[in-house]
């Protein structure tokens, strides 16, 4: 475990940073359009604050695995899918917690003081400010305990899909690009 934490904590440090200096700015955006009262400006800055996100995400990760290619092409190493996972876990410790706490305090009545939690988490993932303001069936998703999780699924997708593409040097631009003859 010592050298998973020499490897990959730089990295799962800069996952947690990037999701907070993206939040700030998407907390602004959501503002903006909060005050010009227009909920589909909010919903649509939010889903592209989560995509740039994802995008930040995905070229660091991507970039790990393809160092770790490296190593496996070498021999030095085995590939290990379980590497992403430990990194995505690393990084949203804090959102995970929190979502827990707020889960508890949601569901445990003289817990309601847990409450607050998502207020905190709603600051840390404020990329998804907008998407949770929606209303279904007339709830509001920022209230709902479960959607603390869910909101951590993509960036897990991202990480486990970029480290294996980095891993199989698969990158975006040969996914996206048109097969040429030679």
């Amino acid at each position: 475990m010592k050298k998973f934490f020499e490897r990959y904590s730089y990295q799962c440090v800069t996952l947690f940073v990037n999701q907070v200096a993206i939040a700030l700015f998407a907390i602004s955006l959501a503002f903006a359009a909060g005050m010009a009262e227009n909920d589909s400006l909010k919903l649509i800055t939010s889903i592209f604050s989560v995509a740039f996100l994802l995008f930040i995400d995905f070229t660091g990760v991507w970039k790990l695995g393809a160092e770790d290619r490296l190593s496996v092409d070498l021999g030095k190493a085995k590939a290990d899918l379980s590497v992403p996972v430990k990194i995505w876990l690393l990084s949203n410790s804090v959102n995970l917690l929190l979502a827990l706490m707020f889960t508890l305090g949601a569901l445990i009545e003289p817990l309601s003081g847990l409450r607050v939690c998502s207020v905190i988490a709603l600051l840390i993932h404020g990329e998804y400010m907008g998407i949770l303001s929606v209303a279904v069936n007339g709830v509001q998703l920022n209230t709902l305990w479960y959607m603390y999780f869910i909101i951590t699924v993509p960036t897990l997708i991202t990480v486990f899909g970029a480290y294996w593409m980095g891993l199989k040097n698969i990158g975006i631009g040969k996914v996206f690009a048109p097969k040429t003859k030679k």
